[in-house]
C-alpha cells in the first residue's frame, strides 16, 4: 500500500488516489459511478451503506478501478458504468471488478413495462391511451422507433465514425402527423452536423442502410438479459414526442429528452433494488 504521507496534494486530483485516501478513515464498500446523476439515483435506492465516488465519465471510472487494482487497493471497490455501444466494458469486466447496467445505460435499464405504465398513467391522456392495446404495445412501438439510432450508434463505435449523436435530437426527425421516425431525415441531420464539425463520415445512403437494418450490424450483448438494447436518452426522446402527439398532450417544454430521462429516473426510484439486477449489485457490494 502507498504511504499517504509521501503523496503530494496534487496526486489527490486523481480519483484512485482520492479513494485510497478516503479508505484510511471510512471502511464502507465503495461504488465508483460515471456521474452525479448515477450517484443520486443509487443513493436514493440503496442509501449510504456504501460510499459513492462520481468519476465525471466512463473513461475516468474505468481508469480509476484499473489503477486501484494495480496498486492493490481495490478491495471492496466496484465500478458501475454504462455498457454503451462499444466493446470496452465486455473486455474490462473479465479482469476487473466492473459491472454495467441492464441495457446500454441507466435510463435504458429503467425503460420497463412497470415504469412506462406509471409514466403513461400520470402523463398520458386517458382518451388517447384507451385506444392502445397495452403498455407492452407502447414499449414495443417506442423500442422500434429507437432501433435505427441504436444501430447507428453501434456502427459508429465499430467503424470509429465521429457521429455527433448528442448534438442531433432524434425527436426532430419524427413526423408530426404519423409519428413515424424519419430515418433519412435523422441520418441527413447527423451527417450534416458531423461535416459541420469537420469530421469525415460515410455517404448518406450507407448510414440509411445501417439504420434500416439492411446492412447487418451486431449489437452489444447485455449479460444481464436485456431483450431490447438502446440508449435510455434516445428512448426518452421518443417517449417525450409520443406523450406530446399520440399518447398525451404534454407541452414541448415538458417533453424534452433530458426532462423525460429524469421522469424515468424518478418513476423508477425505489423499484430497482428489488429487481434481479438490483439484488445482484447489492450482493456484489456486500
Amino acid at each position: 500500500m502507498t504511504d499517504v504521507s509521501s503523496m503530494s496534494l496534487r496526486s489527490f486530483d486523481r480519483l484512485a488516489d482520492r479513494i485510497h485516501l478516503h479508505r484510511q478513515s471510512d471502511q464502507r464498500p465503495i461504488l465508483i459511478v460515471e456521474g452525479v446523476t448515477d450517484e443520486k439515483f443509487l443513493r436514493n435506492e440503496y442509501g449510504t451503506v456504501w460510499h459513492y465516488f462520481s468519476a465525471a465519465g466512463r473513461v475516468n471510472a474505468l481508469e480509476a478501478i484499473d489503477q486501484l487494482v494495480r496498486q492493490g487497493n481495490a478491495n471492496s471497490v466496484v465500478c458501475l458504468v454504462d455498457r454503451d455501444f462499444d466493446d470496452t466494458v465486455s473486455k474490462v469486466e473479465k479482469r476487473r471488478p466492473v459491472v454495467s447496467y441492464k441495457n446500454a445505460d441507466l435510463e435504458g435499464m429503467l425503460a420497463t413495462e412497470e415504469v412506462l405504465s406509471i409514466v403513461l398513467d400520470n402523463l398520458g391522456s386517458p382518451e388517447k391511451l384507451n385506444q392502445r392495446e397495452s403498455v407492452r404495445v407502447v414499449l414495443t412501438e417506442l423500442s422500434e422507433m429507437v432501433a435505427p439510432v441504436s444501430r447507428l450508434r453501434r456502427a459508429a463505435c465499430v467503424n470509429s465514425w465521429a457521429l455527433p449523436f448528442d448534438e442531433v435530437e432524434p425527436a426532430a426527425s419524427i413526423e408530426n402527423r404519423t409519428l413515424k421516425f424519419s430515418i433519412r431525415g435523422y441520418c441527413t441531420s447527423l451527417r450534416g452536423m458531423a461535416l459541420k464539425n469537420g469530421d469525415s463520415v460515410p455517404p448518406l445512403q450507407a448510414l440509411i442502410d445501417i439504420a434500416e437494418g439492411k446492412e447487418r450490424i451486431d449489437m452489444p450483448k447485455c449479460p444481464h438479459g436485456a431483450v431490447r438494447y438502446f440508449s435510455g436518452k434516445d428512448f426518452a426522446a421518443m417517449l417525450g414526442v409520443a406523450l406530446r402527439r399520440k399518447y398525451g398532450d404534454l407541452a414541448q417544454v415538458q417533453a424534452g429528452r433530458d426532462h423525460m430521462a429524469s421522469v424515468l429516473r424518478m418513476t423508477a426510484s425505489g423499484r430497482i433494488k428489488r429487481t434481479e439486477w438490483g439484488a445482484k449489485l447489492e450482493a456484489l457490494m456486500a
